[in-house]
């Protein structure tokens, strides 16, 4: 199993809204691993592939605990998280490409604030 560690640190001035978006090619058959810092009251993860294979998402907080999956038959999840205080937060996002070709998959965040 390939993986893949990556950050995208989502750290702005007060009260400026932002969006970060990278693209990942998601090899055949393998899982990806993804490091994740949000920061703010209201995180929204979009994970959007082209559209070739069926991707599948698990997306755990710094505990280690489940927070979101996505396992239909597309190749995109969209999840906001929502962080009472407003702080700063690590999550780990785990993709699944179930396909025999590679995936071209867009990962973005946005802040909602």
């Amino acid at each position: 199993m390939k993986a893949i560690v990556a950050a995208a640190a989502l750290i702005v001035p007060l009260g400026a809204a932002y969006a970060n978006t990278r693209a990942y090619n998601i090899d055949a058959n393998t899982r990806e691993s993804f490091n994740l810092r949000l920061c703010g009251p209201a995180v929204t993860v979009t994970a959007d592939g082209d559209d070739d294979t069926d991707l599948d998402y698990w997306l755990y907080n710094s505990a280690g605990q489940l927070v979101h999956r996505d396992l239909d038959r597309t190749d995109m999840m969209i999840r906001t998280i929502y962080r009472r205080d407003g702080s700063c937060g690590n999550y780990r996002l785990v993709v699944r490409n179930l396909g025999d070709i590679y995936n071209r998959m867009q990962l973005s965040l946005d802040d909602l604030a």
